[in-house]
């Protein structure tokens, strides 16, 4: 087997029978990384200060608010092509 080089559109957007990805990859995709960044790295910083008690609220509300946030870029991603610099 070759290994082929992939085709080189430049600055062109990506055809649309080329992605790959659709909503439920990018949602997967960004909900996982909001839950990451917020929640455990501010459980870092929190819990040895706060305790667990008292750090699950911070911690809830991050997490919502990746949930609530981050479906909403992952649709813009999905159904918009990349721009025209």
């Amino acid at each position: 087997m070759k290994i082929q080089a992939p085709p080189e559109w430049g600055i062109e957007p990506v055809p649309e029978s080329h992605r790959i990805l659709n909503f439920p990859d990018y949602f997967a995709l960004w909900s996982s990384l909001g839950v990451g960044l917020l929640v455990l790295l501010a459980g870092t910083l929190l819990v040895p200060g706060l305790g667990l008690g008292q750090a699950l609220l911070p911690f809830s509300s991050a997490a919502l608010s990746a949930v609530c946030c981050w479906p909403s870029l992952a649709w813009s991603a999905a159904t918009r092509p990349s721009p025209r610099w």
